[in-house]
């Protein structure tokens, strides 16, 4: 092959190479719990009550005045909290769940009755 033809297929290639990166990228992003976003995450524990409030951005803030990072792998929900003594905290939650829904989910200590409120509500 002349030096001209290796040089016609290099752009291509690149072209390619490019496109394939792209797919990649895409299959591998992170799902995301769109369903959360503009709306209330309600936790009830007992006779505590917290309201969470997720952002597409990865952050979050609560109605206790916390904020911080949240994470989504598809099954599990993290929150990482910036102020307020920075802990770590995850629970299960499905993308699956309508605004509307309840369920509750057990910890060590007990029930936690979740439910998904239309809008930013604050309880």
């Amino acid at each position: 092959m002349t030096r001209a033809g290796r040089a016609g297929r290099a752009p291509i290639a690149a072209v390619l190479c490019a496109m394939a990166l792209a797919v990649l990228a895409a299959c591998t992003k992170s799902p995301q719990p769109d369903i959360l976003f503009g709306n209330t995450l309600h936790v009830q524990k007992g006779i505590l009550t917290l309201d969470f409030y997720y952002d597409p951005d990865g952050t979050f803030t609560n109605s206790a005045g916390r904020s911080g990072t949240w994470t989504y792998d598809g099954h599990e929900l993290c929150v990482d909290y910036a102020n307020g003594g920075g802990s770590h905290a995850c629970t299960q939650f499905s993308k699956d769940h309508h605004v509307g829904d309840s369920w509750t989910q057990h910890d060590p200590d007990g029930p936690v009755l979740l439910t998904l409120l239309g809008g930013r509500q604050a309880h």
